[in-house]
């Protein structure tokens, strides 16, 4: 079902972002 494989591409695209954001403030609040 590519339908589904594809709603779960884009969630884990979100998510990889979102962790990035949350990693980037953590970083730059540590300086």
């Amino acid at each position: 079902m590519p339908e589904t494989s594809s709603v779960i591409t884009t969630i884990d695209s979100i998510l990889y972002k979102d962790i990035v954001k949350l990693v980037l403030l953590c970083t730059i609040n540590e300086e």
